[in-house]
């Protein structure tokens, strides 16, 4: 009730706009693409297809000037809020440390942690002035491939879309601003859901946004991590390059993990009947919204803020890979986490607080949550919040 009517708005959109190819992202786009192909009389006439990419292998594709615009979508990104090794972030855009000029070895080991925006800001500027010619060089390879495998896949043909689940948007502004170096039209791009930091690209792009009111990532600590990690979960390893077989480009993938294949497949089967009842019914296109709404969006509220012992246990055997880490959707809440809700009433990192309490506290989650809620409005933790911004 969450995913099935958006893929029948995206086939009921893509018909009235004369599109004639979706293409389905990879991984998150893969269940939206099994629901497609059992919703027949939906589909009817739109060729489905499955395109394998990643941040990961688009980052290092995207190099034509190495540009503040280009380094901030990669490397920038790749940061984000987190902190990273400059060899963590040099791995986002398949650049090896040691492979960097004296230069900006000698102002940053490979183990420097960028912590703050200054000096996320300085590593990019030595990036900029001392390596460009690198950079260039090896994404130019890179590229190659990547538009070698999007003409096999006849990714550059009129009338075609992409479909994803969302947020942010980096790949999308990423494969339309390549398509526009290389003097092709942009791809227009269908999202299930939204995020108050969505990018949306050039003002002629066309962006359609089906579950628009809703920042899951802003209104919930884990609204992003239960639709990426459990409800679109996908075994598959995700893609870091592609490789030119003489004959064929072929994506190059990480490390499958089939110890979730389990539940995946339990995911794509329950869509794929719910679609045969679905298909039964007629649902207008405002409907479609109110079943998303009224019955898939107000189940997983209720999931994410209120989550019960059983479902602390359920998702606790799901994990999750970003750039080679591997982290529990359900854990122990760290040190770091636990002051951060003293002080800030949020936890510093991406983790889903309301089960991470139950796991860590167990029936005494509920003492500490009115602890913490307390904590943080006193003016001592406004102080220091104070003094953290202006470290």
């Amino acid at each position: 009730s969450v995913y099935v009517p958006y893929v029948a708005y995206v086939l009921r959109t893509a018909k009235e706009k004369g599109i004639k190819t979706l293409y389905f992202l990879a991984r998150d786009g893969h269940i939206f693409l099994e629901i497609a192909k059992a919703m027949k009389t939906e589909s009817e006439g739109i060729e489905c297809r499955y395109l394998k990419v990643s941040r990961r292998a688009l980052y290092s594709c995207v190099f034509y000037e190495v540009n503040d615009f280009e380094l901030r979508m990669t490397v920038g990104a790749a940061i984000g809020n987190s902190y990273k090794t400059v060899r963590n972030t040099l791995n986002s855009i398949d650049i090896e440390y040691e492979n960097l000029s004296k230069k900006t070895k000698n102002m940053f080991l490979a183990n420097y942690v960028l912590r703050t925006k200054s000096k996320t800001s300085a590593f990019i500027n030595a990036l900029k002035e001392n390596d460009a010619d690198l950079i260039k060089k090896y994404s130019e390879q890179k590229r190659r491939n990547l538009l070698g495998y999007l003409k096999q896949e006849n990714f550059f043909d009129n009338q075609s879309a992409m479909v994803d689940l969302g947020w942010v948007g980096s790949c999308r502004i990423i494969l339309n601003y390549i398509l526009r170096k290389e003097n092709k039209a942009p791809v227009p791009t269908f999202y299930w859901g939204y995020n108050s930091s969505l990018l949306y690209g050039e003002k002629w792009d066309e962006l359609y946004v089906f579950n628009g009111q809703y920042d899951h990532v802003l209104e919930y600590s884990c609204g992003n991590l239960f639709f990426e990690k459990y409800a679109s979960l996908n075994a598959d390893g995700s893609t870091l390059r592609y490789d030119n077989k003489g004959t064929k480009f072929c994506p190059v993938e990480g490390k499958r993990d089939d110890s979730v294949r389990w539940l995946m497949n339990v995911n794509e089967t329950t869509v794929s009947r719910f679609c045969q009842n679905f298909a039964a019914l007629f649902f207008s296109k405002e409907a479609l919204f109110d079943v998303s709404y009224c019955c898939g969006l107000k189940q997983e509220f209720q999931i994410l803020k209120v989550p019960t012992f059983d479902h602390v246990k359920l998702f606790g055997f799901v994990k999750f890979e970003n750039y080679g880490v591997e982290t529990m959707m359900v854990r122990r809440l760290p040190l770091k986490d636990i002051l951060a809700l003293l002080v800030w009433g949020v936890p510093a990192s991406m983790i889903w607080s309301e089960a991470a309490l139950k796991k860590t506290f167990g029936l005494f989650a509920p003492l500490f949550e009115l602890c913490f809620h307390i904590t943080s409005k006193t003016p001592i933790a406004n102080k220091l919040r104070l003094w953290w911004t202006n470290r």
